[in-house]
């Protein structure tokens, strides 16, 4: 019988090089669960030495009838909020916006409650099957299939908003994505990205290519004010209720969803109080410098 010798340190994946997006045997998801802590934990302290500015949640989470997560009912809301400033500062009544890893398009009906329209540019890899019958009256949909890092300008046009929702974790070289987008950027166009902070490996385990410290975002994206989403408590019921629930959780959330938003609302309005940290999700937003007349 011949007995295969262990692999050497030198055949094991690099974990820096492990994407969570992909099926993970259990030895690298562990290696990407401990390289991501260790990381983590390095570029947060490594913010906190730079000084890196964050700012808590600039608003209360407006509370939906859905089970959506903490996270999401949060990020929406911010989108709502960051929407409103946007049209407080542009120059004309209708936009053109580029969401990058767009999905659904489900952004478009978020900035459209904040009182925007105009078209709505979707860029992912493939096409979601909801796109195209998402009803949304203030934006024009166009769906482009592709790939951001040979995205042609001329094929875009000037676009007035720059948005990713949890979508540059999901690119291996999040800068080089973001600075091809970036040639499609009119002058004095605005930004909106949101990334999984440091938290958000306890809530959605390997996840992408990583997570973000304030350090990491600020490098993304220079002149951005940078918010912090989410917060313990709200960390506390997406762990205790989907991430880590055992069944009986998951079957009482279904069959209580009343108590379950309930729980929800109760954690917004505390991580508020306490400043939203740690953060779930960061939020980098570049306004506009364009005014209303």
């Amino acid at each position: 019988m011949v007995i295969a010798p262990p692999l050497s340190g030198a055949t094991r994946p690099d974990p820096s090089c492990l994407n969570g997006d992909v099926g993970l045997s259990s030895d690298d998801r562990e290696a990407y669960l401990h390289f991501h802590r260790e990381r983590n934990a390095r570029l947060a302290h490594l913010s906190g030495v730079e000084g890196v500015r964050t700012f808590p949640m600039p608003c209360s989470v407006v509370e939906e009838r859905s089970g959506s997560s903490p996270s999401r009912v949060a990020m929406d809301t911010f989108v709502r909020w960051c929407g409103r400033g946007v049209l407080e500062r542009v120059s004309k009544p209708q936009i053109r916006v580029l969401d990058l890893g767009c999905g659904s398009g489900y952004a478009r009906h978020l900035l459209a409650d904040a009182g925007l329209s105009g078209t709505y540019i979707g860029l992912d890899h493939a096409k979601h099957p909801r796109f195209a019958s998402f009803d949304c009256a203030a934006f024009a949909p166009r769906l482009i299939v592709g790939d951001v890092h040979v995205l042609d300008p001329l094929d875009v046009g000037p676009v007035d908003l720059l948005i990713s929702m949890t979508a540059l974790e999901h690119f291996e070289d999040d800068a080089r994505a973001l600075e091809r987008a970036r040639r499609v950027l009119a002058p004095g166009a605005g930004e909106l990205h949101i990334v999984p902070g440091e938290k958000g490996l306890d809530l959605w385990g390997p996840h992408g290519w990583r997570q973000y410290s304030p350090h990491c975002v600020r490098r993304l994206c220079p002149g951005a004010d940078i918010y912090r989403i989410g917060g313990y408590f709200s960390a506390l019921v997406h762990e205790s209720m989907i991430s880590h629930a055992p069944r009986e959780a998951c079957e009482r959330r279904q069959r209580f969803p009343g108590a379950y938003r309930l729980m929800r609302t109760c954690s917004h309005h505390l991580d508020r109080w306490t400043g939203n940290r740690p953060a779930s999700l960061y939020a980098a937003v570049v306004w506009p410098s364009g005014r209303r007349a």
